[in-house]
């Protein structure tokens, strides 16, 4: 898409010289028709002339411009579209397969953004690691796709549970999630985990006609102004 948006530009630029060029060479004609009319013609032949002149280079500049604004128009609607491709082929990036969660990449870049602010403002910030119990268990069990299905409800739970823009809700890797609250003290996180809790043992996890018995773990932590990322 790229390589197709730097060939129109060149198209358009290479159009666009040809066409200034042409546009010149009829203004090099008009005035060299007001000449003739300056050296030989009457007062009124030059007036006319002049007249002719001055509507026919307006005319020239109002063309060019408007090609002008038709390329930058062209052009324009190319590059927001590779934009667009750009923008979902970098979220898709950061998103974690099966889950459509971020993934851990993009969870490591918003825990150092997390602990830049809390350093500046002294906001306080937690994560909460959630790990499905005898995760091995189920798989061997029920089979990896009935595993797939859990980790997928589970997700919807996650989702539901957090629902602030703020959340930021990734898969650590395998059966491991964690959450990152901006702006929530420790007290408040264990309340929200505790909130999880409740909602996963309220809430059966099914895979085909199988009802599969799920339990997970939560630690929390909270980041202290000043500390790393990995502490």
């Amino acid at each position: 898409d790229v390589r197709n948006v730097l060939w129109e530009f060149t198209n358009i630029v290479g159009r666009a010289m040809v066409e200034d060029q042409e546009t010149d060479q009829q203004v090099t004609n008009h005035l060299a028709q007001l000449r003739t009319a300056t050296e030989k013609g009457s007062f009124q032949e030059v007036k006319l002339a002049m007249f002719a002149v001055v509507q026919g280079i307006n005319t020239l500049i109002d063309d060019r411009k408007k090609r002008q604004q038709q390329r930058l128009k062209k052009l324009g609607e190319k590059l927001c579209a590779v934009e667009e491709e750009l923008g979902s082929a970098r979220k898709q990036m950061t998103l974690d397969p099966l889950t459509q969660l971020f993934n851990r990449g993009a969870l490591d870049l918003q825990l150092e953004r997390t602990a830049n602010v809390s350093f500046f403002s002294g906001t306080s910030s937690c994560i909460l690691m959630v790990d499905v119990d005898h995760f091995k268990h189920i798989n061997d069990t029920f089979g990896h796709p009935a595993g797939d299905a859990v980790l997928q409800q589970l997700v919807n739970r996650l989702v539901s549970t957090f629902p602030r823009k703020t959340d930021f809700i990734a898969r650590y890797g395998g059966e491991e999630f964690c959450i990152l609250l901006h702006n929530a003290g420790n007290e408040l996180s264990q309340r929200l985990g505790e909130r999880l809790l409740h909602t996963i043992r309220g809430e059966e996890f099914h895979y085909q006609d199988n009802r599969i018995p799920v339990t997970v773990s939560i630690g929390v932590a909270e980041l202290i102004p000043g500390e790393t990322v990995a502490s």
